[in-house]
């Protein structure tokens, strides 16, 4: 991925896996990173576990799902450091889905 992904405000990097919020900068780790620009490519709408998993983790990978559950609480933490403008909401039974707070 190369060039800004930018969101409700949010604008990540990833290359250099920075996320900027009302200028307040943080640097994710690649998992987090990688999630959050899943997200940010797809704002709004809700994204299916599965795919979520082969995005950020492979299709190969055998990753459990609740490693997915734990990014993303290590997302929302992070996204609350930064004060951002977003929440990634729980879609029970399907997902998640990166909005803007307030929706």
């Amino acid at each position: 991925i190369t060039g800004a992904l930018t969101a409700f405000g949010l604008e990540l990097n990833p290359d250099s896996r920075r996320v900027d919020c009302n200028g307040t900068c943080l640097t994710l780790s690649k998992k987090e990173a990688a999630l959050l620009g899943y997200f940010m490519k797809n704002p709004g709408q809700t994204l299916p576990r599965a795919m979520i998993l082969s995005y950020v983790w492979g299709l190969s990978s055998e990753v459990e799902e609740g490693n997915l559950d734990n990014y993303i609480y290590f997302l929302r933490r992070r996204l609350k450091s930064l004060d951002a403008p977003v929440k990634l909401t729980t879609v029970h039974g399907i997902g998640y889905r990166l909005e803007e707070k307030g929706q």
